[in-house]
């Protein structure tokens, strides 16, 4: 009895399947947790950080790397934080984005002006400038709200991007 195995391509398209759908499900997810799911990649990532920080300093201790062993405990650390102070890494990142905004902000409010003497083409660079220096200020006294809709957005598109996986999955494994 001969058994026949389904082609690489009907199997890639499986495996497409399968992860297009663990993305609208981690989609979902990032869309209904917002900021805890963004607490908890983070905790993730503070496990991986610790692993690969303690077998860092292991590879240095073995082959007598001194450079190698700080690196080892600088990760370490990082993960430790990522792990035990999810909270305020994620503040810190949402501090950062706003801080990023109000930047491009400022900067684009700049260009506006500097380019004033071509007419009334000014004007639309700084209204949008200022609306990044807006949302900006309004991002870093309202952190928590950020992460909320810095998730939801990212959530939309992990979850878009899914369905887009799924569909071209189905067809490589020749589902429809």
């Amino acid at each position: 009895m001969e058994v026949t195995r389904p082609s690489n391509d009907k199997i890639g398209g499986y495996v497409a399947l399968l992860t297009g759908v663990l993305m609208v499900i981690m989609g979902i997810l990032m869309i209904v947790l917002k900021q805890d799911s963004l607490e908890i990649i983070l905790m993730i990532a503070g496990v991986f950080a610790i692993l690969v920080g303690v077998l860092r300093i292991y590879d240095g201790y073995v082959i007598n790397d001194k450079m190698l062993m700080i690196i080892g405990v600088i990760v370490l650390i990082v993960g430790l934080v990522l792990l035990l102070a999810p909270n305020l890494v994620s503040d810190i990142l949402m501090l950062l984005l706003a801080i990023g905004l109000i930047l491009i902000g400022i900067l684009t409010v700049m260009g506006g002006v500097a380019d004033r003497g071509d007419g009334k083409a000014y004007v639309l660079p700084v209204i949008v400038g200022a609306i990044f220096v807006i949302v900006g200020i309004y991002a870093a006294l309202n952190l928590d709200d950020t992460a909320d809709i810095v998730m939801i957005i990212i959530g939309i598109l992990v979850l878009i991007a899914g369905a887009i996986r799924i569909l071209a999955g189905a067809k490589q494994a020749q589902i429809f």
